[in-house]
């Protein structure tokens, strides 16, 4: 539970609420890379010395928002907004404009930084969305933000560590770039960004839009051995045809995920390609509705005898009918790009928003699916913030 100090300080507010109608850029900033290490022990001084910064404050995690757990390498989303993370330029306590002040470590003191990574930072408002990675995740997890140190001259983050712990590719939507570094070559010719779930999302217009997401070999045959594909997307309708896709790698040829009022009303399905054609799978009837933020979560092993998905919605698993059984060895799809938002022969698009897109290359338990669900949704919910130490 809450620790009893911190109560009557809860002060976390959210930019960013879940099931809003997508709305406008808010401003800020894409954060820029770092080392592979998921720690840094020193304060990135002008001189090199170490240090404290003027200020710090715990983040003390919601008991009841975990489930189960420990989770090892967890990526905790902090989005808030609060006048003391203002530059002092505009009432706050942050001493940079470009917030390299701004960090987050595991003890007071600030010896044991945190990896992490800044979407937003709007030295105006305050407002912070940022990733930092925690080595291990209970509901007993506490860690401490730091800000307002004048002397830090250089950029504290660590992007690629933040996404270290078994992702093969995050996509932010803010800008084309892969947050885990496997991915270099990302193009769009989507209708461009609005207001996501979590910071901003792609416009996608249901008629040609695509987004691909390159063809790096970290993003090659996900599911052998056990992968996770996931996203938040807001459909206006059921797509191009029909069957607007989330992800493709290839359908027939590979897998693709995709909403579907066709085959099972209102449903979310999964397809894998095999050597004489496909198979597929699709949640149950009305497990999603149009106009509104949904999370999918899949979770596949290709290489189980039975090759049977398990598909999370909003954190929870749903019931997954099997459509046909495999009719031939299934497919590798290494050969083939990946695709957000429509396939290759762009008939397939989805019409409305997506947004937080991301692949594991292992099979994230239904504990860490509730508890990532619970965080982006309502990250102002997910912490309480205490007073200045």
């Amino acid at each position: 539970m809450y620790r009893a100090a911190l109560l009557a300080a809860v002060v976390a507010g959210c930019s960013f609420q879940h099931g809003v109608v997508p709305g406008a850029d808010s401003g800020g900033g894409n954060g820029g890379g770092g080392s592979d290490g998921s720690l840094a022990g020193t304060d990135a001084r002008s001189d090199g010395t170490a240090g404290s910064t003027a200020h710090v404050r715990m983040l003390d995690i919601d008991d009841t928002r975990v489930t189960g757990g420990p989770h090892t390498d967890f990526p905790l989303l902090v989005s808030i907004t609060q006048p003391w993370l203002r530059t002092a330029a505009m009432g706050g306590e942050v001493a940079r404009a470009d917030g390299f002040d701004i960090y987050f470590s595991a003890d007071q003191a600030g010896a044991t930084r945190l990896a992490h990574e800044v979407e937003v930072y709007t030295p105006a408002t305050g407002t912070l969305v940022a990733w930092v990675k925690l080595p291990s995740l209970s509901p007993q997890t506490v860690l401490y933000l730091h800000y307002g140190d004048s002397t830090v001259t250089t950029d504290p983050q660590n992007v690629h560590a933040v996404w270290s712990g078994g992702f093969a590719g995050v996509f932010h939507q803010r800008t084309l770039a892969d947050a885990t570094g496997n991915s270099a070559q990302l193009q769009s010719t989507a209708s461009g960004t609005a207001g996501g779930e979590i910071d901003l999302a792609t416009t996608f217009d249901g008629i040609d839009d695509q987004v691909s997401l390159g063809s790096a070999t970290a993003l090659d045959n996900i599911f052998v051995g056990g992968g996770t594909a996931e996203a938040w997307f807001y459909a206006r309708t059921w797509g191009e045809n029909g069957f607007g896709r989330i992800f493709d790698k290839g359908h027939v040829s590979g897998w693709s995920l995709t909403v579907d009022n066709t085959d099972a009303p209102a449903s979310v399905v999964f397809l894998h390609g095999t050597t004489t054609g496909g198979w597929g799978f699709w949640t149950a009837n009305n497990s999603v509705t149009l106009n509104a933020w949904h999370h999918v979560a899949l979770v596949y092993d290709k290489n189980l005898t039975a090759n049977d998905p398990a598909i999370y919605i909003d954190g929870r698993a749903v019931t997954v009918t099997r459509d046909t059984g495999p009719n031939a060895a299934l497919v590798s799809d290494a050969t083939v790009a990946l695709t957000e938002g429509n396939r290759s022969a762009l008939d397939r698009t989805f019409d409305g928003f997506l947004d937080e897109l991301r692949l594991s290359s292992g099979s994230r338990s239904a504990g860490w699916i509730a508890t990532e669900v619970k965080n982006q949704a309502e990250p102002s919910q997910f912490f309480a913030i205490g007073p200045e130490l």
